[in-house]
């Protein structure tokens, strides 16, 4: 019975190691990709901070489309806020918020950042901030 037990481990064990080695699940990790929690203070730092907030995009004193994502006030300037009739982040609702449509297009002409879709790791963290409520933490 330990021997069937130890089998049944050892195979979820390396399916899991070899899964995450071909990339085939989100959770693994990626060395190449910022780790980012699902918290607004993480994405702040590791995506708008380092992605969006420059002074050619959503950051300056001119932002793109008159979306600060730079500084304290980025919050307040994203939760709640309409655009082009969907809210830029619904609490609870990722697939009904504009700034995830964005971040998670593969329509190149409407992925933002504009340099490159952001990693699915990073993609999948936002969504899950904006699940659990899209709170200020």
């Amino acid at each position: 019975m330990i021997k069937i037990i130890y089998s049944i481990f050892l195979t979820c064990f390396v399916f899991f190691i070899f899964s995450c080695a071909d990339g085939i699940v989100s959770e693994c990790p990626d060395d190449s990709s910022p780790v980012v929690r699902a918290t607004f203070s993480s994405i702040q730092s590791e995506v708008f901070d380092k992605s969006c907030a420059g002074s050619d995009c959503h950051g300056g004193t001119n932002p793109s489309a008159g979306l600060r994502l730079a500084g304290i006030n980025s919050y307040d300037n994203i939760v709640n806020k309409e655009v082009f009739g969907m809210m830029l982040v619904k609490p609870g609702a990722s697939e009904e918020s504009y700034l995830f449509a964005r971040i998670s297009s593969d329509i190149t002409s409407l992925q933002m950042p504009p340099t490159g879709k952001l990693p699915r790791s990073v993609i999948d963290s936002i969504r899950v901030w904006i699940d659990n409520g899209a709170l200020n933490n």
